[in-house]
């Protein structure tokens, strides 16, 4: 083989091999995959940027027949973005009262969901919020803006580190949760810690008026995201009291939440979010499975 020729083929590896690494960080990551699994914030050759991840908030019913469009689309975004979002399906409002008989008996409504449901003045279904953020004044947003706005959030740089364990006591069907939160930079005014259970792959029926995802009553239906409870209120804990200091951890805890026995533990999840109290704009989010 020429020299010229092994140089050329050379050049065409060592190009291909360029164009592999970049599509394997395609995506944003915010952990430092070299320190054993810690956040990296400053210094260090191995520093990455901390990634905010967008919380979509959608409030839904079981008797809304233009809810699965929603839960279509979301289920789209989370095929591509992945763990970057979070979605929690807050069942509140006309479309979630259950019948006293019938299909539509069960309850997915919490107290909490009601409450923001009433809060947000929600007036439509589907709609969501998305970071708690506004878009073009509004805050609580139609499902065929969400693809957008979420795509000029996601991978936005973080405020904020959030870390978090769970604890499931299978014995006694309890779950205890550790918080730390760290901010990445100064930030003003005050801020809360929200801790929500979500709930997947609850079979029950859902009304629809698309005949592209089914009939117009679907019995069969995959609930997923489902909002059950929260750990510390519908507005959370405030982190600290005091006036935030970056690189500063700040813990919080809560012990002995009783699991009701018609949840399956399986399928649980704990949705933790940071925001800012004045604007009610969340900094970030995580999820984790209770098992």
């Amino acid at each position: 083989m020429h020299k010229t020729t092994s140089i050329f083929l050379l050049f065409i590896i060592l190009t291909a091999s360029l164009f592999t690494a970049c599509d394997e960080i395609a995506m944003p990551y915010s952990r430092n995959q070299d320190n054993g699994g810690d956040d990296t914030i400053n210094g260090g050759e191995d520093s990455v940027e901390v990634v905010q991840k967008v919380l979509v908030e959608e409030f839904t019913g079981h008797k809304c027949p233009n809810c699965p469009e929603a839960h279509v689309i979301l289920a789209d975004l989370k095929d591509q973005y992945g763990e970057n979002l979070v979605v929690i399906s807050i069942h509140a409002g006309f479309f979630a009262r259950p019948d006293n008989s019938g299909q539509y008996t069960m309850d997915f409504r919490t107290g909490a969901g009601e409450t923001m449901n009433d809060f947000f003045d929600v007036a439509e279904y589907p709609s969501g919020m998305i970071n708690r953020g506004k878009d073009q004044e509004n805050l609580v947003l139609n499902k065929d803006i969400w693809r957008n706005v979420i795509g000029r959030q996601a991978g936005q740089k973080a405020k904020a580190v959030l870390d978090f364990e769970v604890d499931y006591n299978q014995q006694n069907r309890t779950i205890s949760a550790d918080f730390d939160i760290e901010f990445v930079e100064q930030v003003e005014g005050n801020y809360k810690l929200s801790a929500f259970i979500t709930e997947d792959s609850i079979i029950a029926p859902q009304k629809n008026n698309n005949e592209n995802i089914g009939p117009s009553n679907i019995s069969d239906y995959e609930h997923n995201h489902v909002l059950r409870s929260t750990l510390n209120g519908t507005w959370g804990e405030t982190v600290s009291e005091e006036t935030i200091t970056p690189q500063t951890t700040y813990s919080l805890s809560y012990n002995g939440f009783d699991i009701p026995e018609n949840w399956n533990v399986d399928k649980l999840s704990l949705v933790a979010f940071v925001y800012k109290e004045e604007t009610y704009e969340v900094i970030q989010t995580e999820k984790m499975p209770f098992k």
